[in-house]
């Protein structure tokens, strides 16, 4: 009895190594599953998703690869309330087009998306707060940890949704975000 229980652990040890090895898009892998008479041995299958995002080399090629008309964001180098905006990465995907940022030290990135497709975010965070304010007769739903902070910051023109998003650096990551002041200007500039 003893050697059989060693020979099924050096059998489960054996699988589980040999289990590990590869790196497929599709990988299956098996499982040791002990009882007292008897040793069964599962296979799982494991599917990778692809990347659904394109990189693109300007804001005008992300807005066309995505089906989304223009996108007209402020001029790159622009001095805010928050520091200089600076645009460096572009990208899209069906329905999605996507600029990546900075402003001042923190990161910004500005999404467009067809209104059909809903909260274009991604964002899931629960944030501490969440307001309403008016810019050019368009509601502007802004969120953040701290009150009056927009780190989220999300509206609706025409047949597009916008979101655009604001992370800190180091410490400030979960709470830095701009004030109405720089949202303001922003969102009027963005509406297309």
């Amino acid at each position: 009895m003893k050697k059989e229980f060693t020979a099924i652990i050096l059998a489960a040890a054996t699988a589980l190594t040999f289990a590990g090895c590869g790196s497929n898009p599709t990988e299956e892998t098996e499982t040791v599953v002990e009882t007292t008479e008897q040793t069964e041995v599962q296979t799982e299958q494991t599917v990778n998703m692809a990347n659904p995002w394109t990189e693109a080399s300007t804001m005008d090629e992300a807005a066309e690869g995505a089906g989304v008309g223009s996108l007209i964001l402020t001029e790159d180098g622009t001095e805010t309330a928050a520091g200089m905006l600076n645009w460096y990465g572009y990208r899209y995907m069906d329905g999605i087009a996507e600029v990546e940022g900075g402003i001042g030290t923190a990161t910004i990135t500005v999404r467009k998306g067809l209104a059909s497709l809903g909260d274009i975010s991604g964002d899931y965070t629960a944030y501490a707060y969440t307001w309403d304010m008016e810019v050019d007769d368009i509601d502007v739903t802004c969120s953040g940890n701290e009150e009056g902070q927009a780190m989220l910051f999300t509206w609706s023109a025409g047949d597009y949704n916008y979101s655009v998003m604001v992370r800190g650096q180091g410490d400030l990551y979960e709470t830095y975000g701009l004030a109405s002041d720089t949202v303001t200007p922003l969102v009027s500039e963005w509406i297309s």
